[in-house]
């Protein structure tokens, strides 16, 4: 698995493990996703075409370590709704 594939990988759990609905929290109505395609990183940064979230929180990225979830190497901060392009660092 390339680098690239790795970023993604980890992207897509990661945002799904920190966007499950939170028992206790406000019901709502939006389904929380995130919205990814494979890419290089450019200019130090991977932008990640939309993420919906229930409530203000993170996009967080880490890389694959032994087929697991490694070292966080990015994150960035993401608003309760639609967020498109967002860029991580």
């Amino acid at each position: 698995m390339t680098v690239k594939h790795s970023v993604v990988w980890a992207i897509v759990l990661v945002a799904a493990l920190s966007l499950v609905w939170i028992p206790g929290a406000r019901a709502q109505e939006i389904s929380p996703s995130v919205t990814v395609m494979d890419q290089e990183i450019q200019d130090g940064k991977v932008v990640i075409a939309q993420v919906v979230a229930a409530q203000d929180g993170w996009i967080v990225i880490h890389t694959q370590k032994d087929g697991g979830i490694g070292p966080v190497i990015g994150y960035a901060p993401v608003s309760a709704g639609t967020n498109t392009n967002v860029a991580v660092e």
